[in-house]
This record gives C-alpha cells, sequence and structure tokens, in this order.
C-alpha cells in the first residue's frame, strides 16, 4: 500500500516467513523481531552477492533499545552503519530507534 502511494514500482512488499521465500534481493528490511545476529543469519541468503548499485547489498534492520550490547553479538569483521532517528527525527518516540544497515 505505502509503495503504490508513493508510486514505486520497483518495490514489493512481502508478509511471509523468510525461510519459505527463495528469491534473491539487494536489500532485506526487517523490524525488531529478533537480535541483530538472527537476523542476519535469517536474512543473508536472500541477498545478492551483489548489488547493481553503488551501495553493496545488505540488511536494513529498525531496531530499539540499548544497542550497543547487541551489535557486540556481530563478528567482529562484519561491516554495519548505526543510524540515529532521533538525530533525524528529534521527538521522544524517536529515542533510542535506529536503522541499522549491515553490508553483506
Amino acid at each position: 500500500e505505502v509503495a503504490n502511494s508513493l508510486e514505486l514500482n520497483n518495490v514489493k512488499g512481502l508478509h511471509q516467513r523468510a525461510e519459505e521465500f527463495k528469491e534473491k534481493f539487494d536489500f532485506v528490511l526487517t523490524r525488531a523481531v529478533a537480535t541483530i545476529d538472527k537476523l542476519e543469519l535469517w536474512s543473508y541468503p536472500l541477498l545478492k552477492r551483489k548489488s547493481p548499485g553503488p551501495m553493496p547489498s545488505g540488511l536494513f534492520a529498525y531496531k530499539g533499545g540499548k544497542i550497543n550490547e547487541e551489535l557486540k553479538l556481530l563478528d567482529k569483521d562484519d561491516y554495519y552503519e548505526l543510524n540515529d532517528i532521533h538525530e533525524a527525527i528529534p521527538e521522544d518516540y524517536f529515542r533510542e530507534k535506529y536503522i541499522i544497515y549491515l553490508q553483506r
């Protein structure tokens, strides 16, 4: 519905268990349904090895809470970027809310 209202023709939303889906994607988007290491494990089989665009394929995870402890669950070689939503949208609701980009 959101993709249609924004007229995004190259976006497809799916509500399905990740392990049941066999197609490959440039990016996977997820909400905080598990710890970041589990999200990485579940999403990597869905990611293309290379993205056609300038940004490498990866996982975008919407997470909240004390994220620094959770990030320690990742391998030391994992590349990630932590984006604090509250810096862009300074409303109380967005305190301790983050978008994590985890590169494949």
